[in-house]
C-alpha cells in the first residue's frame, strides 16, 4: 500500500486540510492499515467506505491482519461486519481467507473467532453470499466426539447465518433440507429458519417450531423466534405462544412478544424471505 498516499488522506480527515502542511507523511503502511481498520468501525459512511476501499486493495497480508478482529472482545459490530465487506471486495482472496477462518479446528482453544465470523456474515446478509460455499463445507464437518457440544454450536450458527444470505446455491438449499431432519432439535430448528427465509413453505417448517415449544433454552428460544419469523403463516401459534408465557424466564417473555406483533403484522421479519408471488 502506498504509504504517503493513505497517509496524505488520513491526515485530511483526522487534522483538516489546514494542518496537513505542516504535518508529518511519514507514516508506516502498518500504521496506515491500523488506522483504516479503526474507521471500519465508524457510523459515518462517509468515513467508513473508503476505508473498506482502501483496505481492499491490501491483498492476502492485510487480509489475514483483518481476521484478527474476529477474535478482538473490543471490535464492534460495525467493525466486524466492514472486514466482511473487505474480504468480499477481495474476490478470490477474501473467499479463501474467511474460508480459512470458519473451518479452522473446533478442537481446542475458543470457538469465539468462529462464532464472531459467522455473526458478522449473517448481518450482512445476501451481499455476502459469496461465503456460501464455505459455509456448505463448516455445516457439512464431521465432528470429533470430544468436541461435540461445541461443534453444534458452530454448525448451528453457520446454518442460521448461510439462511440470512437468502437463496443462494442447489448444493445450500439441498443440505438445509438434509440438516431440518438431523437427530438434534436444535439443528432441526435452526435449519427450519434457515429453509423459511430460503423460500421453504411454511408446512415444511412450523412442525418443527411447534416440536420444539416443548423444549428448554436455545432449541426454544429459536422456535419462537421462527414462528414470528413466519408472520400471518404462523397466526395458528398464537395460543401456544401465550401458554408458554407461565413457565419461562423474562427473557424469553421478551421473545415472544416479538414473535407476537410478529404474527400480528405489528413488527417486520428479521429475515431475507423471498418476497411471496401469491401462487
Amino acid at each position: 500500500m502506498g504509504g504517503v498516499t493513505i497517509a496524505r488522506w488520513l491526515l485530511l480527515g483526522c487534522l483538516g486540510a489546514g494542518a496537513l502542511a505542516s504535518a508529518p507523511l511519514a507514516v508506516s503502511a502498518q500504521a496506515d492499515v491500523e488506522a483504516l481498520v479503526l474507521r471500519l468501525g465508524s457510523e459515518d459512511d462517509a468515513v467508513r467506505a473508503p476505508a473498506i476501499e482502501e483496505l481492499a486493495k491490501g491483498g492476502k497480508k492485510v487480509g489475514e491482519r483483518l481476521l484478527a478482529e474476529f477474535a478482538s472482545r473490543t471490535a464492534s459490530e460495525r467493525t466486524v461486519t466492514g472486514v466482511v465487506e473487505v474480504l468480499g471486495k477481495m474476490r478470490r482472496t477474501g473467499a479463501q481467507l474467511l474460508g480459512e477462518q470458519v473451518l479452522r479446528p473446533i478442537d481446542s482453544g475458543s470457538i469465539e473467532p468462529i462464532l464472531s465470523a459467522l455473526r458478522a456474515v449473517g448481518i450482512c446478509g445476501p451481499p455476502a453470499a459469496w461465503t456460501a460455499p464455505s459455509l456448505v463445507k463448516l455445516i457439512e464437518r464431521k465432528p470429533l466426539k470430544a468436541y461435540l457440544q461445541a461443534y453444534l454450536e458452530v454448525k448451528d450458527t453457520a446454518i442460521i447465518t448461510l439462511g440470512r444470505l437468502g437463496p443462494t446455491t442447489p448444493a445450500a438449499r439441498a443440505l438445509l433440507k438434509r440438516e431440518v431432519e438431523a437427530p438434534e432439535l436444535g439443528t432441526r430448528v435452526s435449519s427450519a429458519c434457515a429453509l423459511w427465509w430460503t423460500g421453504s413453505a411454511p408446512e415444511d417448517v412450523y412442525p418443527v417450531f411447534i416440536e420444539a415449544l416443548a423444549a428448554s433454552d436455545m432449541p426454544l428460544e429459536r422456535a419462537i423466534f421462527g414462528l414470528g419469523e413466519m408472520g400471518p403463516h404462523a397466526k395458528e401459534a398464537l395460543p401456544k405462544l401465550a401458554s408458554l408465557n407461565e413457565r419461562v424466564q423474562p427473557q424469553t417473555r421478551i421473545t415472544i412478544d416479538e414473535a407476537r406483533r410478529k404474527i400480528e403484522g405489528f413488527l417486520a421479519p428479521n429475515g431475507p424471505r423471498p418476497v411471496e408471488t401469491g401462487k
